[in-house]
């Protein structure tokens, strides 16, 4: 993968190409060429792809949670701020507690925004990527989720494609979180301290 940069404004892109060819001609047709403004970043590496796409990702990752953190505050959940946990893996999350003042473990829900990779889902030594919210309790049970074209072969977006990418995690941002008050909220009840796992839950 090869970057295309002016270099009067070093931070900003104007394309990604696969082959150093394809980028070499994009900076011969642009205006200003022969005074050398523009400059080629690359060949990048997988690692650097991906922390590049991690990089355009957690404002956005972020921005979100904190949208999910606002519908659930509205319900009276407590929400810690979201944070970057990211290791081997690109994630973002946040702790949503149920009880409104004794914050016990077994109330608590953990909302995590990640970056799946093929080669750590698929063994393989693909580029794919794609993007996914977990919602998971104290206790590692799984709420819900998102993960577009899961099972499916339309399940990895190319790294590389700024294009495609962006469509991916749009369809992450476009989704519907009101009802995710509910779905933490499933068999616990309320009463005048906050809420409560329901009996032979």
């Amino acid at each position: 993968m090869y970057i295309v940069v002016d270099e009067m404004e070093p931070v900003k892109e104007l394309g990604t190409f696969r082959t150093l060819k394809e980028a070499e001609m994009f900076c011969g047709s642009l205006p200003d060429a022969d005074l050398g403004r523009y400059g080629i970043d690359g060949p990048l590496d997988y690692a650097q792809v991906m922390e590049r796409v991690a990089e355009k990702c957690k404002p956005k990752a972020m921005a979100l949670l904190e949208r999910i953190k606002a519908i659930l505050e509205a319900e009276s959940l407590t929400v810690k701020d979201p944070y970057d946990m990211s290791d081997d893996t690109y994630r973002w999350s946040m702790l949503v507690h149920r009880h409104p003042g004794d914050h016990a473990d077994d109330d608590g829900a953990d909302i995590t925004v990640e970056i799946a990779e093929e080669r750590d889902y698929d063994d393989k030594e693909g580029w794919g990527l794609n993007f996914g919210i977990d919602i998971v309790e104290y206790g590692g049970r799984i709420l819900g989720g998102i993960a577009p074209f899961n099972h499916t072969p339309k399940v990895w977006v190319d790294s590389r494609d700024d294009n495609a990418v962006a469509a991916r995690w749009q369809l992450i941002e476009d989704a519907s979180y009101d009802g995710l008050p509910d779905l933490i909220l499933d068999g616990w009840e309320w009463d005048e301290d906050g809420y409560y796992k329901k009996e032979g839950d």
